[in-house]
């Protein structure tokens, strides 16, 4: 498994095409936040700019798609995340919006990406090992889903990025593996 996530969107629009192409010929997992998501897919067309103003539609939807689609080859998986509202997650030509679960009052958003992304990885590994066989691919996603926004949740609750012993203890106790 290669798990990548972009680093910004300044980054993403130095060296877009070089992104797109380890994307495509690498990546297994794949998680950045919204903006970054539409830097990567690049800049709308018309038609794209009409689709999006839809009700049904959303670009952070669409560009899911579209990365995940990148990755079809290996079934990758992409992780869009659209703030405290949940994120967008694909596998192939299959996206599904998570709403959030978790939402707290956020004191400092100083490292809900990186949190998140540590999360889902986690339980997605952890879980797969233990229950993969008997989880289906949505439910082994739901869950890690699930730690990614709980752990994103856990850290801005505080200030800073530094959590209390308590709140790693509780965290590791939902993977109950």
């Amino acid at each position: 498994l290669i798990g990548f996530n972009t680093g910004s969107v300044g980054i993403i629009k130095q060296e877009r095409q070089r992104m797109r192409n380890l994307i495509q010929n690498y990546c297994s997992i794949l998680i950045v936040n919204e903006e970054e998501s539409l830097a990567l897919k690049g800049p709308l067309n018309e038609s794209e700019l009409y689709e999006t103003q839809k009700e049904s539609s959303s670009p952070a939807r669409e560009s899911c798609l579209e990365l995940a689609s990148l990755m079809i080859d290996r079934s990758g998986i992409c992780v869009v995340t659209v703030g405290e509202s949940g994120c967008w997650c694909g596998v192939n030509r299959d996206v599904k919006f998570h709403p959030s679960t978790n939402i707290v009052k956020a004191k400092d958003t100083t490292g809900a990406g990186d949190f998140f992304a540590g999360g889902f990885c986690a339980s997605l590994i952890l879980r797969w090992e233990k229950e993969g066989k008997d989880l289906s691919l949505q439910e082994l996603l739901t869950q890690s889903v699930n730690l990614g926004q709980r752990c994103a949740s856990a850290v801005v609750s505080c200030l800073g990025t530094e959590l209390p012993d308590t709140v790693w203890a509780d965290l590791k106790s939902t993977l109950n593996i």
